[in-house]
């Protein structure tokens, strides 16, 4: 099995640039906590001033994915809305929607494969109640394969066993007592 990770680099929440939520750091999210969170107990070491952002914000946020193919979505967090990929077609000229799935609520960490892997376009997340937060969004290209040429690799075995490499205590008794 081959995975490439598939490095997520412009997402907004409408006009807005962020940079949380795919930086590979759990806590920090989408949407941010405000100072004055509608949510009850939301709280944060770093909360953001409600000026920060529009009234909307905390609605909606799309992740730009880059030219590569992806078929591999996971996300932590609270949140729970609709997924979408947007794409454009250059023929007509528009933004065309396809539903993706839905997330439900209750679920801390979810998968979502593909049947067939997209290229590049956007993806938008729905959420249904505004400031429920992502904790991590994100995406891999899974296939049959193996690791690219030329990189230096580990390879583990697992034996069910074999016994493990630490001391008995009748070993570590006599170790105390000097007669190791």
């Amino acid at each position: 099995m081959s995975v490439r990770k598939v490095e997520i680099h412009n997402v907004y929440d409408i006009k807005q640039w962020w940079w949380k939520a795919n930086d590979g750091i759990r806590e920090t999210t989408w949407p941010p906590v405000y100072n004055r969170s509608r949510i009850l107990g939301r709280n944060d070491y770093f909360q953001l001033p409600d000026w920060n952002c529009y009234s909307l914000s905390g609605k909606s946020v799309t992740f730009t994915m880059p030219d590569e193919p992806w078929n591999h979505l996971e996300i932590s967090g609270a949140a729970f809305g609709s997924m979408a990929l947007i794409t454009y077609d250059k023929e007509a000229q528009i933004n065309k929607e396809l539903f993706i799935f839905d997330r439900l609520s209750g679920q801390e960490r979810t998968f979502h494969r593909l049947d067939e892997p997209a290229y590049g376009g956007k993806i938008r997340f729905d959420n249904k109640v505004q400031e429920t937060p992502i904790g991590e969004f994100q995406a891999y290209y899974v296939k049959q394969g193996k690791e690219p040429a030329g990189l230096t690799k580990l390879t583990y075995t697992l034996r069910g066993q074999v016994e493990p490499d630490n001391y008995s205590l009748k070993s570590l008794v006599d170790y105390i007592n000097g007669r190791f």
